[in-house]
């Protein structure tokens, strides 16, 4: 038995396809996919997490756009399932069978990252879920783990940090377009 800690967004899920629908239902309220992209970008150094609300009020708040509260409405509707990646569900449900302890662990806005968890129904497949809104490696600090374990994560400067301050955790880095399957196939 091993202990596997997954990344949620990019990882096992595809956010950068939903990021996508998110814009786009942004400019459907008259918004420029300028003001989209530059809103989002202040947002992300002036904020420590994303969010959809905080997205629409500084549109509205800077751009003078009317986007309605209802967009938290949409964003909650939206089937979620869609954005997990193709071999997420079956290598979750391979991982149990060998009786692996699987922990999702997560960083972002709580109220933003639950909505997008739950709707992908993931959760059963997951020992622990932690969604934190600091630095993944501060948290780990305080984390009692089975050995041997495995970080799974898309950000490579998160993954360097966690190699230098847990030289015994194996660290496994997914890269864009690349499937999760072959990468933990040996394991």
């Amino acid at each position: 038995m091993a202990t596997f800690i997954f990344d949620f967004d990019d990882t096992l899920f595809n956010a950068q396809e939903l990021k996508r629908i998110i814009f786009n239902k942004l400019k459907e309220y008259g918004t420029s996919h300028e003001s989209v992209e530059r809103t989002y970008k202040e947002l992300r150094t002036t904020k420590e997490n994303y969010n959809l609300s905080f997205h629409r009020d500084e549109l509205n708040t800077t751009h003078d756009f009317l986007i309605p509260e209802t967009i938290n409405e949409w964003f909650s509707e939206i089937n979620f399932e869609q954005y997990l990646f193709p071999e997420t569900r079956g290598l979750l449900e391979d991982l149990l069978s060998h009786n692996h302890t699987l922990i999702l662990l997560t960083q972002g806005e709580a109220e933003y990252q639950n909505i997008k968890i739950k709707g992908t129904n993931i959760s059963k497949y997951f020992q622990d879920i932690f969604i934190v809104e600091n630095e993944k490696e501060i948290f780990l600090q305080n984390l009692t783990l089975t050995y041997p374990v495995y970080f799974i994560n898309d950000k490579n400067s998160e993954n360097n940090k966690i190699k230098i301050l847990f030289p015994e955790i194996i660290v496994i880095e997914k890269k864009e377009d690349e499937p999760l399957g072959p990468l933990l196939l040996n394991l």
